[in-house]
């Protein structure tokens, strides 16, 4: 893990030194009475470096909630929401309501909305907002569909796009769905004028790597690293875990924050292992 993996264009990490000639530009003009917070200093780098490098799109993913969130200066051609599940309560709200509330604070005016959330308040809720704010609502599930075919390829059934054999470079059910929330948002930006082709859709897809998620670091023994850190997320890997892998006996290496939901990330995974490890990750928010 290196801190410079946050920053990346084409897959290449930002070099230290220009993350280093970043920090010290933004030193320069921080108010040492109201400093950023780390997120927030990451943030402005981002911004920087990816305006001065001239990239054609940038994808940049909220820290925390949404609403108040440092990223949500940008206003952006089409807004994501992945899913909703209880996280960072101590902030967000105690309820699954009061979090999707946060996270809709990212829907801006006459902004797409792209989104694979499912539960029906949920639903509700951010299409109130949308409506409020002129943001079309576009929803994996009702305004498209996909399936897993028997061949493992993936079904995508969209606005106008329609594949029925595309073929996923990263392993677990959950990313099926993934896959189409990122065709829906390919098919609205294409909706702008973003030309994308088939033959991208096709590699894109296939030839994909995410770290840390369901990451097969060894073959024998087999070795999975996976970050879930919510109970959506790691019943999503159970269900992987459990279906796309043949194993006797599995052992489990387990670190949690302290500010996570442990009791019910816990019963989510322990019933698929024969031994579970407990670690404690140097940094002040473990558990």
């Amino acid at each position: 893990v290196s801190f410079t993996e946050r920053f990346r264009i084409n897959r290449e990490f930002i070099k230290r030194d220009r993350a280093a000639s970043l920090i010290s530009e933004l030193k320069g003009v921080i108010s040492n009475k109201e400093p950023p917070t780390f997120f927030e200093l990451t943030t402005a780098m981002a911004l920087i470096y990816f305006f001065r490098e001239d990239v054609d799109v940038s994808i940049v993913e909220v820290g925390m909630g949404g609403r108040l969130d440092a990223t949500n200066v940008i206003y952006p051609m089409v807004s994501i929401i992945t899913n909703i599940d209880l996280e960072h309560q101590e902030f967000l709200g105690d309820n699954i309501i009061d979090i999707a509330k946060e996270k809709g604070g990212i829907i801006k005016e006459g902004v797409n909305l792209v989104t694979g959330v499912n539960q029906p308040s949920v639903v509700n809720l951010l299409n109130s907002i949308c409506k409020k704010r002129g943001a079309p609502f576009w929803r994996v599930g009702h305004n498209v569909l996909y399936r897993r075919l028997p061949s493992g390829l993936l079904g995508y059934y969209g606005l106008r796009s329609r594949y029925t054999n595309l073929e996923l470079g990263l392993k677990g059910r959950f990313q099926y769905r993934n896959a189409a929330l990122a065709l829906l948002t390919l098919e609205v930006l294409k909706r702008k004028g973003l030309t994308i082709s088939d033959e991208a859709v096709r590699l894109g897809l296939n030839d994909l790597i995410w770290p840390g998620r369901l990451e097969e670091v060894s073959s024998n023994p087999v070795i999975i690293l996976d970050g879930a850190h919510n109970p959506s997320a790691m019943r999503s890997l159970a269900k992987s875990i459990g279906r796309d892998f043949d194993f006797k006996k599995l052992i489990l290496v387990l670190g949690i924050m302290e500010d996570k939901d442990i009791k019910n990330i816990l019963i989510e995974i322990l019933p698929l292992a024969n031994r579970v490890i407990y670690t404690r990750p140097t940094y002040y928010r473990a558990a």
